[in-house]
């Protein structure tokens, strides 16, 4: 069984999920909708603090607002965890939660396919909720206009009922990401253009804690919490700087890793 999870109190995610319900035939049991093996189903807190018990689902996928400092409208997907001794958005210190590259692809090709005029990305893996399941946010926003939008929230259900409905999909190579910022457009652009499947994407603003000490042993923790075994990194090469890059190569050649620079 499958599940999207959206918030009531969040009107892009329960948008979002009434197109899915209402297109596909959903039938209501016992408070959710369900579709042979997909379920909907409501979470009255926060997704980010999301709690799934193991074994009842095979994998989900969390329906999300996504807000923009820069107010810029976007359609995202990205992995549940933290990187750092932080954890400000749900989750834990880090911990990283079981990626699904292949889902995540699946999503963003479909998303990229059936839209213009809006930005269509990965985001770095940057919140909870902490997960045993494989997992995904896909989130639609960055502005008031796009949040509101139900055209949107239904390219969004639709992507999002296609990846969860359709066999396995056609890639290239499962990678990790590292390097670059928060919206990480040249992985985006290698995942849509040459098939590479991202799980994990750990950002620059990633690579220190607030004490000093760095994070670059969490590469081995991207790359393990994978729902499919990751075949190598892809460093942004001028989204690091040459410090930062010799550690990164450095863990991964201890790690027995293969990478490439893009």
């Amino acid at each position: 069984m499958i599940c999207a999870v959206f918030s009531g109190n969040d009107i892009a995610s329960k948008n979002i999920a009434e197109h899915i319900v209402r297109k596909y035939g959903f039938d209501e049991v016992d408070g959710n909708y369900v579709n042979g093996n997909i379920e909907i189903r409501e979470y009255g807190g926060q997704l980010t603090e999301l709690s799934i018990s193991e074994g009842r689902f095979d994998a989900a996928y969390m329906l999300s607002m996504h807000r923009s400092a820069a107010g810029v409208g976007a359609l995202t997907t990205h992995s549940t965890g933290n990187f750092t001794l932080e954890a400000k958005l749900g989750g834990k210190p880090r911990s990283l939660s079981i990626s699904s590259p292949l889902r995540m692809l699946a999503v963003l090709r479909r998303l990229w396919s059936e839209n213009a005029g809006i930005e269509k990305s990965y985001e770095a893996t940057h919140h909870g909720p902490l997960l045993e399941i494989p997992s995904l946010f896909v989130e639609l926003g960055g502005n008031d206009e796009a949040i509101n939008n139900k055209a949107l929230a239904g390219a969004v259900g639709d992507a999002v009922y296609s990846g969860m409905s359709e066999g396995d999909i056609e890639y290239e190579k499962a990678v990790i990401g590292i390097g670059g910022g928060h919206y990480p457009r040249k992985f985006t652009r290698i995942a849509v253009e040459k098939g590479y499947a991202f799980g994990h994407i750990m950002p620059r603003y990633s690579f220190f804690n607030y004490d000093g000490t760095d994070n670059f042993s969490m590469i081995g923790s991207a790359a393990e919490r994978s729902d499919i075994e990751i075949d190598a990194a892809v460093i942004e090469k001028k989204g690091v700087s040459s410090a930062e890059r010799e550690a990164i190569i450095k863990e991964l050649d201890r790690l027995g890793m293969e990478y490439e620079m893009v």
